[in-house]
């Protein structure tokens, strides 16, 4: 598998899920996960460093530099990709969301969440700082 291609009219918000607002950083993308950069601006995270992996959400609309966003914490979301049910995903190299059995060594692997069907991820963030072995 290789990271989702995300379908933004295809995103769908659960009715438990939890959200806050921020500002974006820089262009982002539906479903894109973010971390707070030391502008305390969200930028998106990647897999490749312990700064970068500290996800603190997915976005869950189109933002630009400056630009105020909602971002996904927790609870039941629709990602706009095929997902394969009992799956475990994590964030990837380039700032989108993978399945946890493609993330290479040396990689940072924050956990974003499990799918729980074909459609729905149950989003449960953890961050380790720790890189896979």
């Amino acid at each position: 598998m290789a990271e989702l291609t995300i379908t933004a009219d295809n995103v769908r918000l659960g009715a438990n899920l939890k959200t806050f607002r921020g500002k974006a950083g820089e262009t982002i993308t539906p479903m894109m996960p973010l971390y707070k950069h030391t502008d305390r601006e969200y930028h998106k995270a990647a897999n490749t460093s312990a700064l970068v992996a500290d996800c603190k959400g997915l976005v869950i609309g189109f933002g630009e530099d400056g630009v105020s966003i909602e971002i996904a914490t927790q609870g039941l979301i629709t990602p706009g990709a095929t997902l394969v049910t009992n799956t475990l995903y994590v964030i990837g190299s380039s700032g989108k969301i993978m399945p946890y059995d493609d993330l290479a060594s040396g990689k940072f692997g924050t956990v974003l969440g499990w799918a729980v069907s074909t459609t729905v991820l149950d989003l449960q963030i953890r961050t380790s700082g720790v890189a896979t072995p």
